[in-house]
């Protein structure tokens, strides 16, 4: 059961994907800003760098929602039935 509690712990961190996705866009936005102050706003790619990581850290969050609560799920689920059959859980 140990191992379900586990999984339970990274389902719940992998279901918090959008808002990891949100902290990495706030962060390619400033990156992508900060380029445009920098360059007088006249290096197109640099500031396309930017607007590409914020665009990818909130796409990667929105992808692993969803195996994380698919993770939640069955790891709740089988927590659940291990207490009811009376099983313990070990101490690290």
């Amino acid at each position: 059961m140990k191992n379900w509690i586990s999984l339970l712990i990274v389902g719940t961190i992998l279901a918090l994907g959008p808002l990891w996705g949100v902290v990495g866009t706030v962060f390619g936005m400033v990156m992508a800003f900060d380029t445009m102050g920098l360059s007088g706003g006249s290096d197109p790619g640099a500031l396309a760098a930017g607007i590409s990581h914020a665009l990818r850290t909130t796409a990667l969050g929105f992808v692993a929602f969803p195996i994380g609560v698919a993770l939640v799920i069955l790891a709740s689920i089988k927590v659940v039935k291990g207490k009811q059959q009376g099983e313990t859980v070990e101490a690290t």
